[in-house]
């Protein structure tokens, strides 16, 4: 038995206590809700640099009869699947809190007019000059793409193919 925890699955159960704080009532909502981001952030640089490097060197193990980096990937996974439920317990509880003192998560399906008139307005003036699309075909190169920013990929199709 090894004295030492794998090093990913370790830095997991971090996050995981960074979450819990998200349930902790003594923390005040706002911060709470602010360490539910907090656990999302520190996954998705997770999965870009820790995961992103173990995909890359089971890659190259395919070459080496070697699948220790893949297994640790499955490993990974498989926690995170676990641990799941959990997410989103902690989402739908801090939902009800803030429901309790009047304030709520609105589905943009149940919006009003005056706040769907906002909104374009805000998409307008706010978020659609710094939108850049970009056609990916097979005969143009790929863009590259700066770590840390956020991407939509769209795939268009005619009504006829839906």
């Amino acid at each position: 038995m090894s004295h030492f925890e794998n090093r990913e699955i370790s830095w997991l159960k971090f996050n995981e206590r960074v979450l819990k704080q998200a349930l902790d009532k003594n923390t005040p909502l706002l911060e709470r809700l602010r360490f539910m981001a907090i656990y999302g952030s520190n996954l998705d640089e997770f999965f870009r640099v820790r995961v992103g490097s173990l995909l890359d060197q089971s890659f190259l193990e395919r070459y080496l009869d070697n699948d220790e980096h893949h297994h640790q990937v499955l490993k990974i996974m498989d926690w995170l699947n676990d641990f799941e439920p959990q997410v989103q317990y902690t989402y739908r509880h801090l939902q009800e809190e803030f429901k309790q003192i009047g304030l709520s998560f609105v589905d943009i399906k149940n919006l009003e007019k005056k706040d769907d008139k906002k909104l374009k307005e805000i998409w307008e003036n706010n978020v659609k000059p710094f939108i850049f699309p970009h056609i990916l075909r097979g005969d143009h190169p790929f863009p590259f793409l700066q770590n840390g920013q956020l991407y939509l990929i769209l795939t268009l199709q005619t009504k006829q193919k839906k």
